[in-house]
Formats: C-alpha cells, sequence, structure tokens
C-alpha cells in the first residue's frame, strides 16, 4: 500500500484543497449559499455609484456588474469544480481499471495502442463542446439530468488512453522475475493478480487518479471559455438590450467563460477565477509530486515466493540445495546446482 508523502509540496497542495472544500461547504450548509449583493454605493441617501465595484476593503474581490460579490461566487462553486474533477477522474480510473485488465490477459495489444494514439491528437474540448452545448443549452432538461449527462461525457472521452495506459502497466509488473516464479511453481492467475500485481499497481493507480483530476479541471476550463457551464446557463438582462449567460452552479469554468468577455470592463472578475483554477491545479500537483517522490513499495522475489511457499503448503524439501559433485572426467570440475532457498530459511 502507497504511504502518503508528508513532504513540504504534498502538505502546501493538501492543505489548500481542503481549506478551499471547507469554506465551500460552510457557505452551503451554514450560510445557505447566501451572496451578497451591492448594486449601489450611496452617500448621503444618494447613489453615487453602481456595480461592477472593484476589490476593496468591503469586496475583497470586487462584485461583478450585478453587484454580486465574486468572493462568495467563488467559494460557492469551490465544491463543484473540485468535486466534479473527483468524481470524474474516480470514474475514468475505476472503469479504465476494468478495461485495462482485459487489455492485458490478451498477449498481443499492439494494434490497441497504436489505435490508441490516435486520441492523442484528437480535440478534446471540441469533441466534448459539440457532444454537450445542445444538451446543456436545452431549456427542458433539469439541472440534475445536464449535470449526469456531462460527467458521463467527460468521463468516456479518456477512458481509451487511461485503459492502455493501465494494461501496459500491468503487463511490464507481469514481466517482473517474481511473477514468472510464482507461475513456474503453480500459481494460478488469480493469486497473482492479488498478491503480486495489485501491491504494485496501486501506487501507480493512485499517480494516474491525482493526473486525471488534473486532466479534468483543465478540460473544465476549456469548456468553460466555450461557454459550456456545468449544469447549464441562465441568461439575465444588463441594461437596455444587453443579455449575460451565467452559470447555475458557479463552478470556476462557469465564471470564467461568463467574465471572459468583460476583462476590458472589469478585469478582476476573470482574474480571480483564473488565479483560483491556476492554484487549485497547481496544489493537486503538488500532491502528485509528493506522491511520485514516495518511494514505492517493492516486494523482492524471495519474499513474494516464500509467502507463496506458505500460504500454498508447498513442500520446501523442492528447494533445497543440491549437493555439489565431482566430475573426474571433466578434470575435477566441480558443478552445482543451488537455488536461493537458503535465504528463506535466515
Amino acid at each position: 500500500m502507497l504511504r502518503l508523502n508528508r513532504g513540504l509540496l504534498f502538505i502546501i497542495g493538501l492543505l489548500f484543497i481542503f481549506s478551499i472544500l471547507g469554506f465551500s461547504l460552510y457557505h452551503h450548509f451554514v450560510m445557505n449559499d447566501e451572496i451578497p449583493v451591492t448594486e449601489f454605493l450611496y452617500k448621503d441617501g444618494m447613489p453615487v455609484d453602481r456595480a461592477p465595484f472593484p476589490p476593496s476593503k468591503n469586496h475583497w474581490m470586487g462584485t461583478d456588474q450585478f453587484g454580486s460579490d465574486l468572493m462568495y461566487k467563488i467559494v460557492q462553486g469551490a465544491k463543484f469544480t473540485i468535486g466534479l474533477a473527483v468524481i470524474i477522474s474516480l470514474l475514468r480510473v475505476s472503469s479504465a481499471f476494468v478495461f485495462g485488465f482485459l487489455l492485458s490477459l490478451f498477449k498481443r495489444i499492439k494494434w490497441v495502442t497504436s489505435l490508441n494514439q490516435s486520441f492523442y491528437y484528437l480535440p478534446v474540448a471540441l469533441v466534448c463542446y459539440f457532444l454537450l452545448k445542445p444538451v446543456i443549452s436545452s431549456e427542458v432538461l433539469t439541472f440534475g439530468e445536464k449535470a449526469i449527462f456531462e460527467i458521463i461525457i467527460l468521463t468516456l472521452i479518456a477512458i481509451p488512453t487511461t485503459s492502455v495506459l493501465i494494461a501496459e502497466e500491468i503487463k511490464i509488473i507481469k514481466s517482473n522475475e517474481f511473477i514468472i516464479g510464482a507461475r513456474v511453481i503453480g500459481g494460478n492467475s488469480t493469486q497473482i493478480f492479488i498478491k503480486h500485481v495489485l501491491p504494485h499497481l496501486a501506487p501507480k493507480i493512485g499517480i494516474i487518479f491525482m493526473q486525471q483530476i488534473i486532466a479534468a479541471l483543465i478540460l473544465l476550463a476549456h469548456l468553460g471559455l466555450l461557454s459550456v457551464f456545468f449544469g447549464g446557463t441562465i441568461t439575465r438582462e444588463y441594461g437596455d438590450e444587453e443579455e449575460i449567460a451565467l452559470s447555475l452552479s458557479n463552478e470556476w469554468s462557469g465564471l470564467v467563460g461568463t467574465y471572459f468577455y468583460q476583462l476590458r470592463l472589469a478585469p478582476w472578475l476573470l482574474l480571480f477565477p483564473v488565479l483560483f483554477f491556476g492554484l487549485t491545479i497547481l496544489s493537486f500537483n503538488f500532491i502528485l509530486e509528493g506522491l511520485k517522490k514516495q518511494p514505492l513499495k517493492t516486494v523482492k522475489f524471495k519474499q513474494d515466493m516464500y509467502k507463496f511457499i506458505i500460504t500454498n503448503k508447498v513442500d520446501k524439501s523442492l528447494f533445497k540445495p543440491v549437493t555439489p559433485v565431482l566430475n573426474m572426467n571433466r578434470n575435477s570440475e566441480i558443478v552445482a546446482r543451488s537455488m536461493e532457498h537458503k535465504s528463506f530459511e535466515h
């Protein structure tokens, strides 16, 4: 089992993720997702200014053109952004593990690998855009139905590449000497996979899981720029004729897409969502680096063989060293064959 690295980068990344999630959940359960709204500034009872307001001591991250406090919108959307990325990554890795295991049973998967390489050149964001845009824009479907459909599409789009990656990792592990030795002494495929392959595969699955979280966050950001917002969009009038598309969930990619076209009017509206997106991706990278630097727990060939012998009650006499034999016909050359079972007894 992979032990978590308690290095500085790992701690920083973990603290940031749990902190922003904690604030978001507190805002949801305690403050009921309430977002303060300040449309006008008054002086002596008379309006002197209207939203959007720049960052100040009253509004740390400023407000949008409707007077909604941006900091509270970012906090509200954190649970959707991070939670969505984690759910998508979990579904990707769990599904890919099943398909990767099945692929690893075939001796030749070069044609699958070659076919899979074409997916690396596929514009994933554009494919998701054409699949999601009609559904997200629909006024018939509910928020939950749109959210489930988006999760399914974002999960399926990465399963082929992840499945081949896991299949190749399994094949690499199976090529090790201790796997070959386990087969020689009679280990069946199920025992070998559970006792020998999984302990080596689990740390790599953890790394792939973190990589998929980062990939999901980047994909969500791209979709936000294409005005594909998680859970759907609503339009709200601003001024006499202008209508602005808003995210229903305040998920960060939705905030990026909403405020991208207001960069000149109020640059802070785009700056802070992008900043939190970047910090979150950076934090997950810190966690990933912490996992990579942690030495993986390896199982030595001798230890694996010993555990297998004890579990399956194999006769140890089969592994006793052979007594050296003197061959007079070859000028007293000593020919000895001895297996490494001596080390088991120490």
